[in-house]
């Protein structure tokens, strides 16, 4: 065993760990990039550490071209595309809110070259959840953070939900 593993264990002595099911559906992806560069396919990673889910790659349209001063538009998910994750929160005795629990959404453009990311979003799975409420549904519009810059703006709609797998002692 690691010592980052051991350490962890030590860490959660004596907490209640809460085992959740959370699901992206991934609706829409609306981004408006600079100059002539234009993304054709984008797709959504959502990953924490070593655990990774994508969606499909899904072409994006443009609703307004500006030319050199850049455009603007959307790639839909229709039907709208839903991934998942078992994720384990912690909770101390007496307390009433979940451990932090950050992961990340990464937006990307899928082309010839590559994979290249484009903007991130960071999120607390601990805020869509409760030890009270156990199943959640949170209708999401998230705007990114610019990780390229061939974008100007990118947000995202999607539903984020949680459902009680099992409970127990950390």
């Amino acid at each position: 065993m690691s010592a980052q593993k051991a350490f962890a264990g030590v860490r959660r002595l004596g907490k209640e760990a809460y085992q959740f099911q959370f699901t992206s559906e991934f609706e829409y992806i609306a981004l408006e990039c600079k100059g002539t560069w234009r993304p054709t396919l984008l797709k959504v990673v959502w990953f924490r550490n070593h655990r990774k889910v994508e969606s499909i790659p899904v072409k994006w349209v443009t609703s307004e071209d500006r030319g050199p001063n850049g455009a603007s538009g959307k790639a839909k998910f229709k039907p709208s595309f839903s991934v998942g994750l078992v994720v384990t929160l912690y909770k101390g005795k007496g307390r009433d809110r979940f451990e932090e629990k950050e992961y990340k959404y990464y937006v990307q453009d899928q082309s010839e070259k590559g994979n290249k990311v484009l903007a991130s979003f960071t999120i607390d799975l601990k805020e869509y959840t409760s030890p009270l409420d156990m199943n959640a549904r949170d209708a999401l519009e998230m705007t990114f953070h610019n990780e390229s810059h061939k974008v100007d703006r990118v947000v995202m709609g999607m539903t984020l939900s949680s459902q009680l797998l099992k409970r127990g002692k950390g």
